[in-house]
Protein backbone atom coordinates (compact mmCIF):
# COMPACT_ATOMS: atom_id res chain seq x y z
CA UNK A 1 0.00 0.00 0.00
CA UNK A 2 3.03 2.30 0.26
CA UNK A 3 4.00 4.99 -2.23
CA UNK A 4 7.45 3.41 -2.64
CA UNK A 5 5.94 0.10 -3.69
CA UNK A 6 3.68 1.74 -6.28
CA UNK A 7 6.66 3.71 -7.61
CA UNK A 8 8.59 0.47 -8.11
CA UNK A 9 5.57 -1.15 -9.74
CA UNK A 10 5.14 1.76 -12.19
CA UNK A 11 8.83 1.95 -13.05
CA UNK A 12 8.82 -1.74 -13.99
CA UNK A 13 5.39 -1.64 -15.71
CA UNK A 14 4.91 1.90 -17.01
CA UNK A 15 2.16 0.86 -19.46
CA UNK A 16 -0.28 0.39 -16.56
CA UNK A 17 -0.55 4.12 -15.74
CA UNK A 18 -3.10 5.08 -18.48
CA UNK A 19 -5.19 2.03 -17.53
CA UNK A 20 -5.32 3.25 -13.93
CA UNK A 21 -5.74 6.98 -14.59
CA UNK A 22 -7.72 7.22 -17.84
CA UNK A 23 -9.86 4.14 -18.56
CA UNK A 24 -13.06 5.04 -20.43
CA UNK A 25 -14.75 1.71 -21.07
CA UNK A 26 -14.10 -1.97 -21.59
CA UNK A 27 -14.56 -3.76 -24.92
CA UNK A 28 -15.72 -7.21 -23.82
CA UNK A 29 -15.50 -8.63 -27.36
CA UNK A 30 -11.86 -7.64 -27.87
CA UNK A 31 -11.13 -7.86 -24.12
CA UNK A 32 -9.32 -4.54 -24.21
CA UNK A 33 -9.54 -1.24 -22.35
CA UNK A 34 -10.51 1.83 -24.33
CA UNK A 35 -8.48 4.72 -22.93
CA UNK A 36 -10.11 8.16 -22.82
CA UNK A 37 -8.72 9.97 -25.92
CA UNK A 38 -9.20 13.31 -24.16
CA UNK A 39 -6.78 12.18 -21.47
CA UNK A 40 -4.17 10.08 -23.24
CA UNK A 41 -3.06 9.69 -26.86
CA UNK A 42 -2.60 5.92 -27.06
CA UNK A 43 -1.14 6.00 -30.60
CA UNK A 44 1.68 8.38 -29.67
CA UNK A 45 1.78 7.38 -25.99
CA UNK A 46 1.55 10.93 -24.65
CA UNK A 47 -0.66 12.59 -22.06
CA UNK A 48 -2.88 15.38 -23.43
CA UNK A 49 -5.24 15.90 -20.49
CA UNK A 50 -5.93 19.17 -18.72
CA UNK A 51 -6.37 18.17 -15.07
CA UNK A 52 -7.32 20.61 -12.30
CA UNK A 53 -4.61 21.85 -9.94
CA UNK A 54 -2.51 20.53 -8.30
CA UNK A 55 -2.28 17.67 -10.81
CA UNK A 56 0.04 17.90 -13.82
CA UNK A 57 -0.47 16.77 -17.42
CA UNK A 58 1.71 13.72 -16.77
CA UNK A 59 0.35 11.90 -13.69
CA UNK A 60 2.70 12.00 -10.71
CA UNK A 61 3.54 9.00 -8.56
CA UNK A 62 1.29 10.42 -5.84
CA UNK A 63 -1.71 10.73 -8.17
CA UNK A 64 -1.24 7.18 -9.49
CA UNK A 65 -0.85 5.93 -5.91
CA UNK A 66 -4.11 7.64 -4.95
CA UNK A 67 -6.00 5.97 -7.82
CA UNK A 68 -4.20 2.68 -7.17
CA UNK A 69 -5.50 2.65 -3.59
CA UNK A 70 -9.07 3.09 -4.91
CA UNK A 71 -8.98 -0.10 -6.99
CA UNK A 72 -6.71 -2.31 -4.87
CA UNK A 73 -7.99 -3.72 -1.58
CA UNK A 74 -5.63 -5.42 0.86
CA UNK A 75 -6.77 -7.09 4.08
CA UNK A 76 -4.54 -8.95 6.53
CA UNK A 77 -5.58 -11.63 9.02
CA UNK A 78 -3.07 -11.62 11.88
CA UNK A 79 -4.21 -15.00 13.20
CA UNK A 80 -3.61 -16.86 9.95
CA UNK A 81 -0.97 -14.51 8.47
CA UNK A 82 -3.00 -14.49 5.25
CA UNK A 83 -3.36 -11.47 2.95
CA UNK A 84 -6.54 -11.02 0.94
CA UNK A 85 -5.68 -8.90 -2.10
CA UNK A 86 -8.23 -7.94 -4.73
CA UNK A 87 -8.38 -5.53 -7.66
CA UNK A 88 -11.59 -3.93 -8.97
CA UNK A 89 -11.45 -2.39 -12.45
CA UNK A 90 -13.74 -1.95 -15.47
CA UNK A 91 -11.49 -4.48 -17.22
CA UNK A 92 -11.43 -7.95 -15.60
CA UNK A 93 -8.36 -8.73 -17.71
CA UNK A 94 -6.43 -5.74 -16.36
CA UNK A 95 -7.60 -6.53 -12.82
CA UNK A 96 -6.06 -9.99 -13.25
CA UNK A 97 -2.86 -8.56 -14.76
CA UNK A 98 -2.44 -5.91 -12.06
CA UNK A 99 -2.97 -8.41 -9.23
CA UNK A 100 -0.37 -10.72 -10.79
CA UNK A 101 2.04 -7.77 -11.10
CA UNK A 102 1.53 -6.84 -7.44
CA UNK A 103 2.39 -10.37 -6.26
CA UNK A 104 5.41 -10.62 -8.58
CA UNK A 105 6.70 -7.15 -7.70
CA UNK A 106 6.43 -7.76 -3.95
CA UNK A 107 8.26 -11.09 -4.20
CA UNK A 108 10.94 -9.60 -6.47
CA UNK A 109 11.59 -6.71 -4.08
CA UNK A 110 11.85 -9.08 -1.10
CA UNK A 111 14.13 -11.45 -3.05
CA UNK A 112 16.47 -8.65 -4.08
CA UNK A 113 16.58 -7.28 -0.56
CA UNK A 114 17.42 -10.65 1.05
CA UNK A 115 19.94 -11.59 -1.67
CA UNK A 116 21.80 -8.28 -1.23
CA UNK A 117 21.83 -8.61 2.55
CA UNK A 118 22.97 -12.25 2.41
CA UNK A 119 25.76 -11.49 -0.08
CA UNK A 120 27.04 -8.60 2.09
CA UNK A 121 26.91 -10.78 5.20
CA UNK A 122 28.80 -13.65 3.50
CA UNK A 123 31.46 -11.28 2.20
CA UNK A 124 31.93 -9.76 5.65
CA UNK A 125 32.06 -13.13 7.41
CA UNK A 126 34.58 -14.49 4.92
CA UNK A 127 36.82 -11.49 5.54
CA UNK A 128 36.57 -12.04 9.30
CA UNK A 129 37.27 -15.77 8.95
CA UNK A 130 40.46 -15.01 7.01
CA UNK A 131 41.72 -12.82 9.86
CA UNK A 132 40.79 -15.09 12.79
CA UNK A 133 42.82 -18.15 13.73
CA UNK A 134 40.72 -19.36 16.66
CA UNK A 135 39.03 -22.61 15.55
CA UNK A 136 35.86 -22.24 17.64
CA UNK A 137 35.23 -18.74 16.31
CA UNK A 138 35.90 -19.85 12.74
CA UNK A 139 33.44 -22.71 13.22
CA UNK A 140 30.74 -20.25 14.32
CA UNK A 141 31.52 -17.99 11.36
CA UNK A 142 31.24 -20.92 8.94
CA UNK A 143 27.85 -21.82 10.44
CA UNK A 144 26.66 -18.23 9.89
CA UNK A 145 27.94 -18.33 6.31
CA UNK A 146 26.00 -21.55 5.76
CA UNK A 147 22.80 -19.90 7.01
CA UNK A 148 23.20 -17.00 4.58
CA UNK A 149 24.03 -19.39 1.73
CA UNK A 150 20.74 -21.19 2.42
CA UNK A 151 18.98 -17.82 2.27
CA UNK A 152 20.59 -17.14 -1.11
CA UNK A 153 19.58 -20.54 -2.43
CA UNK A 154 15.98 -20.18 -1.26
CA UNK A 155 15.70 -16.67 -2.73
CA UNK A 156 17.05 -17.69 -6.12
CA UNK A 157 14.98 -20.86 -6.65
CA UNK A 158 11.60 -19.71 -5.27
CA UNK A 159 8.91 -18.61 -7.73
CA UNK A 160 6.83 -17.17 -4.88
CA UNK A 161 9.38 -16.05 -2.32
CA UNK A 162 7.51 -14.31 0.52
CA UNK A 163 3.98 -13.98 -0.84
CA UNK A 164 2.70 -17.36 -2.01
CA UNK A 165 -0.85 -17.46 -3.42
CA UNK A 166 -3.33 -19.86 -1.84
CA UNK A 167 -5.54 -19.10 -4.83
CA UNK A 168 -3.88 -17.79 -7.99
CA UNK A 169 -5.26 -14.61 -9.62
CA UNK A 170 -8.03 -15.28 -12.14
CA UNK A 171 -10.14 -13.35 -14.65
CA UNK A 172 -13.69 -13.07 -13.21
CA UNK A 173 -16.61 -14.02 -15.45
CA UNK A 174 -19.13 -11.81 -13.65
CA UNK A 175 -19.08 -8.17 -12.65
CA UNK A 176 -18.30 -7.53 -9.00
CA UNK A 177 -20.15 -4.19 -9.04
CA UNK A 178 -22.87 -3.12 -9.20
CA UNK A 179 -24.80 -6.17 -7.91
CA UNK A 180 -27.79 -7.21 -10.01
CA UNK A 181 -30.11 -6.85 -7.01
CA UNK A 182 -29.00 -3.24 -6.52
CA UNK A 183 -29.54 -2.49 -10.22
CA UNK A 184 -33.10 -3.89 -10.00
CA UNK A 185 -33.88 -1.87 -6.85
CA UNK A 186 -32.55 1.37 -8.34
CA UNK A 187 -34.39 0.75 -11.62
CA UNK A 188 -37.62 0.10 -9.70
CA UNK A 189 -37.26 3.28 -7.62
CA UNK A 190 -36.43 5.42 -10.66
CA UNK A 191 -39.30 3.88 -12.60
CA UNK A 192 -41.66 4.57 -9.71
CA UNK A 193 -40.67 8.25 -9.43
CA UNK A 194 -40.74 8.82 -13.20
CA UNK A 195 -44.20 7.24 -13.44
CA UNK A 196 -45.45 9.26 -10.46
CA UNK A 197 -44.16 12.57 -11.85
CA UNK A 198 -45.64 11.72 -15.27
CA UNK A 199 -49.08 11.02 -13.81
CA UNK A 200 -49.01 14.11 -11.57
CA UNK A 201 -47.71 16.27 -14.41
CA UNK A 202 -50.36 15.02 -16.83
CA UNK A 203 -53.10 15.62 -14.23
CA UNK A 204 -51.81 19.14 -13.52
CA UNK A 205 -51.72 20.02 -17.22
CA UNK A 206 -55.28 18.78 -17.79
CA UNK A 207 -56.51 20.86 -14.84
CA UNK A 208 -54.65 23.90 -16.13
CA UNK A 209 -56.36 23.71 -19.51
Amino acid sequence: ESLDFVMNLINNNNEIVPKIIAPKKYDSDKRTIIIDPKEYDSANKIWIRKPPAPFKVIPSYQEVHKEFRKIVTIDYDKKTAIFDISVEHISPVFAFELLSMIINEFNQLEQNKDINEAEKAISYLQEQAAQITVNDINKNINELIEIHLNTLMTAEISDFYKLEPISLPFIPEEKSWPPRALICIIAFILGFFVSTFYVLGSSFLRQSY
